[in-house]
């Protein structure tokens, strides 16, 4: 009796347990590897450079640090930046106005305010709020009309998730920032760069 109960035991078990749907613990093992190797893969991937010709508000979330980003204090470091409104256009007239960013170190959130011009004060803020992304290449002009790519890793974003600014380092080591016009993405430099007239 015990012999025919021991082999209807096994003979269940062959049976029912060659059809169950749990994966063995090797198996188990094999997927947590292939998800932890594919895992690995898309973080290294993280920094890779991306051509992005969609719309400058369009960027991807990452806590890695890439290459280009810039820190809440070098931002903060200087205490204004101007942008020439016209660059881009026609307009044979600069016209700069200044813009500020206040952002705290540890949490990132802060404010953006736009200061206006000297024949058109402003004090217009929103919250902003500092974010890496994953490297994005963007068209920049400059004061002098001029176009550029740069590579960013830095965005200051708005309540809503738009990009109000991307931040950079020029070759010189200074930090730009980007105001957004109908004419696309305008270059600013600290305000003690620029020469007023």
């Amino acid at each position: 009796m015990t012999v025919v109960l021991l082999f209807l035991g096994l003979g269940y078990i062959f049976f029912y347990g060659g059809n169950s749907q749990e994966p063995s613990s090797e198996e188990s093992a094999s997927v947590v590897n292939s998800d932890s190797s594919s895992s690995n893969k898309i973080s290294s991937s993280e920094s890779i450079e991306t051509d992005n010709d969609a719309d400058p508000d369009e960027y991807q979330v990452t806590n890695k640090i890439g290459n280009y980003t810039v820190s809440t204090e070098e931002i903060n470091a200087n205490q204004t930046y101007s942008v020439n409104i016209h660059a881009g256009s026609n307009s044979a007239e600069p016209k700069y106005r200044g813009i500020k960013f206040e952002l705290d170190d540890v949490t990132g959130d802060g404010i953006f305010t736009d200061l206006g011009n000297s024949s058109i004060p402003s004090n217009e803020s929103q919250t902003a709020h500092y974010q890496q992304i994953k490297t994005k290449k963007i068209e920049v002009i400059n004061a002098d009309n001029e176009t550029r790519t740069v590579k960013v890793n830095t965005a200051v974003i708005n309540n809503s998730g738009k990009v109000i600014s991307f931040v950079f380092k020029r070759s010189n080591g200074n930090v730009s920032v980007t105001w957004k016009n109908d004419r696309g993405l305008i270059e600013a430099i600290p305000t003690d760069e620029i020469s007023f007239n």
